[in-house]
């Protein structure tokens, strides 16, 4: 008997942010499955420039309840991290500031299947 391996399609959906709203397309029907993200974000000052004082953010996606990424540096550079098991629905895409440093994060990302 031949078998022939099964190639499932991934999902990639964009979003930037700054801490006080989320931008583009929030809003996102998942797979049930694991959800990661891929993040990029720096943190900036009240008056606009980077600030030396690096702040973190949560990135996650809600449905009734959210699920949440452990928290990324707002350092400029680029991470990935799991979000958690969701199960398949409509999700919208949620970040917010984790801690005090700095007055904003601002960046860019995608959620991953």
């Amino acid at each position: 008997m031949l078998t022939l391996p099964t190639i499932a399609s991934a999902a990639s959906y964009s979003y930037s942010f700054n801490t006080s709203s989320v931008t583009g397309n929030t809003k996102h029907t998942l797979s049930a499955g694991t959800v990661k993200t891929t993040a990029k974000g720096n943190t900036y000052s009240a008056d606009g420039g980077e600030s030396s004082s690096k702040s973190k953010y949560q990135v996650g996606v809600q449905r009734f309840l959210t699920n949440y990424a452990d928290p990324i540096s707002a350092n400029g550079s680029s991470y990935t991290k799991t979000i958690g098991s969701v199960n398949s629905g409509s999700y919208a895409v949620v970040v917010n500031k984790y801690s005090s440093t700095g007055y904003k994060v601002t960046g860019k990302g995608t959620i991953n299947q």
